[in-house]
């Protein structure tokens, strides 16, 4: 290894380090010609790892009892008196808050639809299976919550049009509730939007007599090392959720603007999605 890169891996005894400089790498490869590796141990495990892993998937209580734990968080935070809620939620943006206060007060009528698109080109090393759904469809999910409450049915489609492992990259999911309130949620990793009208992150509210709308397109970085970087909003996100839980919260005695409830919800429509693109069309929650 040349260089720090790789400073404080973990790494077996055959492993060389040196300087980026040319003495240190001669130095390096003479030692690397001469030295005995008949003694060196795989920190790496003895490549079974595959069948541990199945024995304990294979041995763990079904699915259903699984999901039952998650929203088991819920009896625990009420019985330490602990104010538990979830993070990095986008709702905690002060644009998206102002948009539910007019809402919630009337200003835009009856509710018809909401929805929340979100276009950002990630890299292919992201083309994971269940990405784009576990990974960003759990936070348009908590929007909707935020807005529309819980629905009662959904249905979701999917496709692949970029990442070369052949992984979804980009989802839709069409929301039901009981009132006929629509929800729309779109997320792909597959586009960058250039035209920014604004689509890369926006929540989109349709009322009977007004609209609303909150994006993240309000302030840009410029080039930045990673997809999404350079929205301001998304480096906000995190300092809104941390102020309104020391602030707000911990100072005033507020309740979160989303608790452990809406985790449960937002775990149901992700999981719910995945049953719907797996061929079941619409999926009652």
């Amino acid at each position: 290894n040349i260089g720090e890169r790789q400073r404080g891996r973990l790494s077996c005894a055959s492993v060389i380090d040196c300087a980026p400089q040319r003495a240190a790498i001669q130095q390096a490869i003479n030692r690397a010609l001469t030295l005995d590796c008949s003694q060196v141990v795989n920190p790496y495990g003895d490549g079974h790892s595959a069948a541990r892993i199945v024995s304990i998937l294979r041995g763990l209580p079904p699915r259903a009892e699984l999901l039952k734990k998650h929203f088991h968080l819920i009896e625990i935070a009420h019985a330490s008196g602990k104010i538990c809620m979830p993070s990095h939620n986008y709702i905690y943006a002060p644009e998206v808050q102002r948009l539910r206060h007019h809402q919630h007060a009337g200003k835009l009528g009856r509710l018809q639809s909401f929805w929340m698109l979100c276009n950002q080109r990630q890299t292919q090393a992201m083309g994971l299976p269940g990405m784009v759904l576990n990974d960003m469809m759990i936070h348009l999910a908590y929007s909707s919550l935020f807005f529309c409450g819980a629905p009662t049915r959904l249905c979701a489609a999917s496709s692949n049009v970029f990442f070369e492992s052949g992984a979804d990259d980009q989802i839709s999911i069409t929301l039901g509730y009981a009132n006929g309130t629509i929800g729309h949620l779109w997320a792909s990793w597959a586009t960058e939007d250039l035209s920014r009208d604004p689509w890369s992150a926006t929540i989109k509210v349709f009322g009977a007599t007004g609209t609303g709308v909150a994006s993240w397109d309000n302030v840009k970085n410029g080039d930045q090392p990673q997809p999404g970087w350079d929205d301001s909003a998304y480096w906000d996100s995190f300092l809104n959720v941390q102020r309104h839980f020391v602030e707000a919260c911990l100072g005033r005695g507020d309740p979160p603007l989303s608790d452990l409830q809406d985790a449960a919800m937002a775990l149901k429509i992700v999981e719910a999605a995945g049953l719907s693109l797996s061929g079941q069309g619409w999926v009652a929650i």
